[in-house]
C-alpha cells in the first residue's frame, strides 16, 4: 500500500494542475491510500527524460474529474478518441533531450473514466519509473478496467518516410 499526497493550490496560473482549489484562497491537502498498478520498462532506448515527464504530467495534461467516454472513433458516444498521444511541448528541450509522451489507449471498445484518474496513473508511472530513467505502463484504468496509460520517450514521425499502408 502506498499513500498518495496531492497538494492543491489556488493560483490561477496553475489551475490545470490543481482542479480543486481550496475555499477562501486556502490550500487543500488530499491524503488517501493508492494502490498503483505500474510496470516499468527496462529498455533505456524507450526511456524519456525525467524532467520532461514532470513537465508533461504536471502542466500539460488534462486532469478534471468529469467522467467521459473513452474509446475508438467508430462509437458515437465516445468523447475522447483513442489511441491518444500527449507530447511534452516544453520550449527548453535540446536535441539530446529525450521528449516525453503519454499514450492513452484501450483494450476494449469503450470505457468511462475521468482524466483525473489517468493523470494519477501518469504521476505514479513518473514517480516509480521516471526516477529510474525508465518509461512505464499503468493498465486497468476506467470503470471497466479497459484503459491503459503509457509514459515513454517520444519518437518523432520520420519526415519523407515511405508509406507502407497501401
Amino acid at each position: 500500500m502506498s499513500l498518495f499526497f496531492g497538494l492543491l493550490c489556488t493560483s490561477p496560473d496553475i489551475q490545470r494542475v490543481n482542479p480543486f482549489p481550496g475555499d477562501e484562497g486556502r490550500i487543500n491537502l488530499i491524503i488517501r491510500t493508492y494502490e498503483p498498478n505500474v510496470q516499468c520498462t527496462s529498455s533505456p532506448a524507450s526511456s524519456p527524460s525525467y524532467g520532461n515527464c514532470l513537465n508533461l504530467v504536471g502542466k500539460q495534461m488534462p486532469n478534471d474529474k468529469e467522467l467521459k467516454v473513452f474509446g475508438r472513433r467508430e462509437f458515437v458516444t465516445v468523447k475522447e478518441v483513442l489511441p491518444m498521444t500527449i507530447v511534452d511541448s516544453s520550449k527548453w528541450i535540446t536535441p539530446d533531450t529525450r521528449k516525453c509522451q503519454l499514450v492513452v489507449n484501450t483494450r476494449g471498445p469503450v470505457d468511462n473514466a475521468a482524466w483525473y484518474d489517468i493523470w494519477g496513473a501518469a504521476v505514479a508511472i513518473d514517480a516509480m519509473c521516471g526516477r529510474k530513467n525508465q518509461g512505464g505502463i499503468a493498465p486497468g484504468l476506467g470503470e471497466n478496467k479497459n484503459l491503459f496509460a503509457i509514459l515513454k520517450k517520444y519518437d518523432a514521425p520520420v519526415e519523407g518516410g515511405i508509406d507502407t499502408d497501401e
